[in-house]
């Protein structure tokens, strides 16, 4: 009989299964409900292709007495070949005393620097040719994210960034109460939110080839990032826009953000904070 209330759902943007929210192994047709013509569904009621579920367990069985063996049949008696004649030996010529061999230098075996694994260096403003293309930057440590100020929360949020974009609505809205402007009257540029490893390892080359998979995977994001730190921006270098059009397009791509935030929550052992900001000209520093 089908399972009822099943929490299995296929993510079927990564191809991957979920159970209560959480990655999980792929079930078996079991462990899922069905359709009217039995077909196997998820929780949000679709259908699942065969290719995507694990298959099904068997039940041991019980061993089988093997057959007894059937006695061995007698051999024809058959009667002795008689041993062949030796050949008679040709005689042998005598060989040449072979002349001896120099012996021959060992080579030197070559020695080979490997080079280090190159990192990708900032990227100019994009031409018509990039159009499209997700760039990947690489920040040393101690350069800044953008030429313009910077606006940001002050704490690192421990769960995942389902919520930044309410969060960045909150901190514009406080930054400016006291001030000239209005926060609704600003102009915003890049936004996002900034992941950070809070036990930091000094390895960009990991962080550089999971920023690589995230870029192929989200191309509407640009990544800027260091050893222990990765920007996902979204906006216009050049154009700029409200609070509330940016904070709700961090909350249209909130399930993308939470999919990034996945990543390198495996990369950095579970050690990860978030920060939700946006560049603009008159918000100051951190």
């Amino acid at each position: 009989m089908a399972v009822k209330n099943t929490p299995y759902v296929l993510d079927r943007t990564t191809g991957r299964w979920r159970k209560n929210g959480r990655f999980a192994k792929a079930p078996t047709a079991r462990q899922l409900r069905a359709d009217a013509r039995g077909l196997p569904i998820d929780g949000s009621g679709k259908r699942v292709a065969a290719s995507a579920l694990a298959p099904a367990r068997r039940s041991p069985t019980r061993p089988q007495k093997a057959p007894k063996p059937a006695p061995p049949k007698p051999k024809p008696k058959s009667r002795p070949k008689p041993k062949p004649r030796p050949k008679p030996q040709k005689p042998q010529k005598p060989q040449k005393p072979k002349k001896a061999q120099k012996a021959k230098k060992p080579k030197k075996a070559k020695e080979y620097a490997y080079p280090p694994l190159p990192l990708p260096v900032p990227i100019p403003p994009r031409s018509r040719r990039l159009v499209g293309r997700t760039q990947v930057v690489y920040l040393p440590d101690g350069a800044q994210l953008s030429s313009r100020q910077i606006l940001s929360s002050t704490f690192d949020n421990a769960r995942d960034p389902k919520n930044a974009g309410q969060v960045l609505s909150r901190v514009i809205q406080k930054r400016f109460r006291n001030t000239q402007w209005r926060a609704d009257e600003i102009d915003f540029y890049q936004y996002g939110v900034e992941f950070v490893n809070t036990q930091p390892s000094d390895n960009p080359e990991e962080t550089l080839a999971v920023v690589q998979k995230l870029a192929d995977e989200f191309p509407e994001f640009t990544f800027k990032f260091s050893a222990d730190s990765v920007h996902a921006l979204l906006g216009s270098k050049s154009e700029g826009t409200s609070r509330e059009n940016a904070s709700v397009d961090l909350i249209e791509k909130a399930p993308i953000l939470q999919e990034i935030w996945s990543y390198l929550y495996d990369l950095w052992d579970g050690d990860i904070g978030w920060f939700a900001f946006a560049e603009n000209d008159e918000a100051g520093p951190y």
